[in-house]
C-alpha cells in the first residue's frame, strides 16, 4: 500500500464514497464530528444507505470522531455540507470550522482539498485565513449524485484544481486510483465557478419546463404529449418538470447569485422562485381536484427518487401543506422512510411526487387496489406504466 495518508473530513453522502474506495490504495481516515454516525459506520451501518454492511466493514477505512486521529496526514479532503441560511445566503461555516480544526495537525507540505461547493474565491480565502504558506490548497468539486446510476462512480470526470503543478500531479495520481478520468486545472476560481454552473444551469432548465407545464395546464393542453412530440427533434433539451429540493440544485444557484451580485430579477433567482413555487402549485391543484373529506395518499417524500435523503424535500413540503391547510384526510407513503399506507382500503385520490422504482413497477391491479372505483390519480412523478380502468381519472 502507498505510504500516502488521506483524511476525509465529513462522512456524509459524498465523504462515504471516498471512505469506502480510497483504503485499498492509501491509509485512510474518515472523520466526522457526529459520534452517532461514526459509531454506526463502525458497526457497518451506512446512514446514507449507499453501501452494504460488508462494504463498510471490509473497506479498511478508520472511522473516527476523535480529531487527534487527523495527525500525520498528507492530504485532507473536506466534504462537509455547505447549505444556505434562512435568508437564502451561503453558509460556509462548516468548511471554516473544518479548516480551524486542522490547525494543530498540519505539517509543512500538507495539502487541503476543498470538495464542498463554495462561493468562488473561497478556497484562496481559506488559504489566506489559515495563514500557512507551507500548506497547499486545492479545489476538487464533488459530482456524486446519490441513487443516480446513469454514470458509474468511477466514470465520473473528476475536476482537480491547484496552483502548484507538483501538488496537482500528486492529486491527479491519487484521484486516478478511483476515477478513470481526472481533469486538471491551475485555475481554482474558475473550477469553483464551474461547479456552480453545473447545478445552476440544471435548476434553470427545470424551471423552464415547470413554467411550460403550468402554462399547458392552464390552457388545457396535455403537457406530456406535447413534450413527447417536442423530443422528436434531435436537439431538444433532455429535461423535464419536477420538484427541485435537496442540498445541491436548490442551493447552489444562491451561491452563484451571491458571487455575481445578482438583482432579484436575474434568470438565476427567477428560476429559483419558479421551482420553489411548484409546492404551492401542486397543493392548489390537488385541492381543486378533490373535495372535503376525500382520502388522499401521497406517494414519495424524499427529495429525489430511490434515495433516503429528505433534506429540503419539496415532496415533504407538499405533504405537510396538504395536511395543514386542506380539509382532507391525507396520508403518505415512501419506501425509504417510516411512513405506512393502508393497502386494504381505497383512496379517493393518489398524488405521485417521487418516481421510486417501487412505484414505477406497480401494475394496474396495484393501482386499482389503492384507488376507489371513481377515484383519481395525479401522476406528477410520471410513474404510471399501465392503462387503468376508465372509471379512474388520471391527471398529469
Amino acid at each position: 500500500m502507498n505510504k500516502t495518508k488521506i483524511a476525509i473530513i465529513g462522512v456524509g453522502y459524498v465523504g462515504i464514497n471516498l471512505a469506502v474506495r480510497f483504503p485499498q490504495f492509501f491509509e485512510t481516515i474518515a472523520y466526522d464530528i457526529d459520534e452517532e454516525k461514526i459509531n454506526l459506520l463502525k458497526e457497518g451501518v451506512d446512514p446514507s444507505n449507499q453501501f452494504s454492511k460488508n462494504d463498510i466493514l471490509e473497506c479498511g477505512c478508520d472511522f473516527s470522531s476523535d480529531v487527534s486521529a487527523l495527525k500525520d496526514v498528507d492530504f485532507y479532503l473536506i466534504t462537509v455540507p455547505t447549505p444556505i441560511d434562512s435568508n437564502q445566503q451561503p453558509n460556509q461555516d462548516l468548511v471554516i470550522k473544518a479548516i480551524e480544526g486542522l490547525r494543530d495537525y498540519l505539517n509543512p507540505g500538507d495539502t487541503i482539498v476543498i470538495e464542498s461547493t463554495v462561493v468562488p474565491g473561497t478556497t484562496n480565502a481559506l488559504k489566506e485565513y489559515l495563514g500557512r504558506d507551507d500548506v497547499n490548497f486545492a479545489f476538487s468539486p464533488e459530482r456524486i449524485s446519490p441513487s443516480d446510476n446513469t454514470v458509474a462512480f468511477e466514470d465520473i470526470v473528476k475536476v482537480v484544481a491547484c496552483e502548484s503543478s507538483e501538488k496537482l500531479e500528486e492529486l491527479v495520481g491519487i484521484y486516478n486510483k478511483i476515477f478513470k478520468q481526472v481533469e486538471r486545472s491551475y485555475d481554482i476560481i474558475a473550477s469553483e465557478f464551474a461547479k456552480l454552473l453545473e447545478n445552476t444551469s440544471r435548476d434553470i432548465n427545470i424551471a423552464m419546463m415547470n413554467e411550460f407545464y403550468l402554462g399547458a395546464i392552464s390552457k388545457g393542453i396535455d403537457f406530456n404529449e406535447a413534450l413527447r412530440l417536442a423530443r422528436t427533434k434531435w436537439n431538444f433539451p433532455n429535461v423535464n418538470k419536477g420538484l427541485v429540493g435537496g442540498h445541491c440544485i436548490s442551493v447552489d444557484p444562491h451561491y452563484l447569485s451571491k458571487f455575481l451580485d445578482n438583482s432579484s430579477d436575474s434568470i438565476i433567482l427567477h428560476s429559483r422562485r419558479i421551482n420553489d413555487s411548484m409546492v404551492e402549485s401542486i397543493v392548489s391543484r390537488v385541492i381543486s381536484l378533490t373535495k372535503n373529506n376525500d382520502k388522499i395518499l401521497v406517494l414519495g417524500l424524499t427529495y429525489k427518487k430511490n434515495c433516503n435523503d429528505f433534506r429540503d424535500s419539496r415532496a415533504m413540503q407538499v405533504y405537510e401543506e396538504l395536511k395543514n391547510i386542506s380539509d382532507r384526510v391525507v396520508e403518505a407513503y415512501d419506501p425509504y422512510l417510516d411512513h405506512e399506507k393502508d393497502k386494504n382500503s381505497g383512496f379517493d385520490f393518489v398524488l405521485t411526487l417521487v418516481a421510486h422504482n417501487e412505484f414505477v413497477e406497480m401494475t394496474a391491479n396495484d393501482w386499482l387496489n389503492l384507488v376507489n372505483q371513481n377515484g383519481a390519480i395525479l401522476d406528477f412523478a410520471q410513474v404510471l406504466r399501465d392503462e387503468l380502468s376508465s372509471s379512474i381519472k388520471v391527471y398529469y
